[in-house]
């Protein structure tokens, strides 16, 4: 006979004893912590008032909702550096965690670094905090 508890989530097999359910493990937020990392580095910048990160990262429906009527909208690069440098007018970048974790970019996220591209942008997509970091010192010295 298999008998489930709920009130205490247990449960038990044909006299096997009880065991613990599986516990749903939080989702580690490895991409916020590199965020974390860059940004940190950028406060250390001359150029760091000029440097912002998009937040249209969401956990649930409900805020996703609420942002999608702020106007936040999706596939945003999660950082932008409005520094004309050489024929660039800006630098966009979008963070992924690092591999193997990181996902690649959707679908969304490269229509719009495309467009950003075409209006003279220098864009990437950057897996991890030190490809980031280094992008930017890049960037920012001319030398992309």
């Amino acid at each position: 006979m298999v008998r489930i508890r709920k009130a205490e989530k247990e449960w038990a097999f044909f006299g096997l004893g009880q065991t613990a359910a599986p516990a749903r493990a939080k989702p580690v937020q490895r991409e916020r912590a590199e965020q974390r990392m860059l940004k940190q580095w950028v406060d250390l910048q001359s150029w760091a008032p000029l440097w912002f990160h998009i937040a249209n990262e969401r956990q649930h429906q409900r805020e996703a909702w609420g942002l999608k009527q702020d106007g936040v909208k999706p596939g945003l690069p999660d950082c932008v550096l409005w520094l004309p440098v050489g024929p660039y007018s800006f630098f966009a970048c979008e963070l992924k965690a690092t591999k193997p974790h990181g996902k690649s970019a959707s679908v969304e996220q490269m229509r719009v670094l495309e467009a950003m591209r075409a209006c003279g942008a220098y864009v990437c997509v950057c897996f991890g905090a030190d490809e980031a970091i280094a992008m930017h010192r890049r960037y920012a010295a001319g030398e992309l």
